[in-house]
């Protein structure tokens, strides 16, 4: 997806902020309006912090965009808002999350345009065999597609279907102290929701 705003949560040098403000990021609220007005919450890393932008600072997971030209006019798809992760097509530049330890869901994000990949690493550490597993789902429109891939990049698992609007799939026996990734991708924008999950053995679906 094309790149949205995306501001660092380093003090020094940020200037994407309103001045009115401070120079510094802040974090979201826990009550809405989570943000001051003209911000959005977005998650940065671990924490979620209030980006400049045009939402009403809800923060809630809705966040949308138009797919498309400037005018946001090409095809009327409205695509949820995930450039706080991008760019993440390749294992090269995928988005790090802490899914080794603690089980992550994102969402809703979107493959827009159709060519679109989404790339998560998940970072093994050193000891005994795990497993991962991916689960992705969507509310309507076309399937996706994904896979759990090797530190190479190779297939280790694809994901396969797990009901009408969902495919997941577990690698089991993973050796620590190495890096592996969760990829989606469609042959249609379309949104969806992941979650990333670590364990000694697969659990059932």
């Amino acid at each position: 997806m094309r790149a949205f705003l995306f501001i660092s949560v380093l003090a020094a040098g940020c200037t994407g902020y309103n001045p009115d403000l401070g120079p510094n990021p802040f974090l979201c609220g826990d009550d809405n309006p989570r943000c001051p007005e003209g911000y959005t919450c977005e998650l940065n890393g671990t924490q979620e912090i209030c980006v400049e932008g045009d939402g009403d600072g809800d923060g809630d997971d809705n966040s949308l965009t138009v797919d498309g030209s400037t005018d946001g006019s090409m095809n009327g798809f409205m695509c949820a808002n995930d450039g706080n992760l991008e760019p993440n097509d390749t294992t090269a530049d995928a988005y790090a999350t802490d899914a080794a330890t603690t089980m992550r869901i994102f969402g809703p994000l979107s493959i827009c345009p159709a060519t679109d990949k989404d790339t998560f690493k998940i970072a093994l550490p050193a000891g005994a065999a795990r497993a991962i597993t991916i689960t992705v789902t969507w509310d309507s429109g076309t399937a996706l597609s994904g896979a759990i891939l090797g530190g190479g990049g190779q297939t280790l698992m694809p994901l396969s279907p797990a009901g009408e609007r969902a495919i997941r799939a577990c690698a089991r026996d993973l050796p620590g102290g190495a890096n592996y990734y969760a990829q989606v991708s469609g042959t249609a924008q379309n949104n969806y929701r992941i979650q990333l999950e670590t364990a000694a053995a697969c659990s059932a679906p």
